[in-house]
């Protein structure tokens, strides 16, 4: 399931993808990032308060996350002239 494609900029990514409880997926983030970080947030009130998942991703990788059934979303920070990141998540 992606969240995002080719971001290259900062801002919420996808806030309206929703997981649904079940084996615990993983979060996978690639591509050039000069400087930039991504955060996986989850709602746990459809949408109202959005709150972090871990830490923050500032380099290629991948995090097991255990979510309860919920939206998540992804927050880009930091982003410079060359970031160019891609996230999906795999459960």
């Amino acid at each position: 399931m992606k969240l995002f494609t080719n971001a290259t900029a900062n801002g919420n990514h996808d806030g309206l993808l929703r997981v649904d409880r079940g084996p615990v997926p993983i979060f996978a983030v690639f591509g050039t990032w000069n400087s930039a970080s991504v955060q996986l947030q989850f709602s746990p009130d459809e949408g109202t308060t959005w709150l972090p998942v871990g830490s923050a991703i500032t380099a290629n990788g991948y995090a097991a996350v255990a979510l309860p059934s919920c939206k998540i979303r992804a927050v880009i920070s930091s982003a410079g002239a060359s970031t160019n990141i891609s996230g999906r998540i795999f459960s």
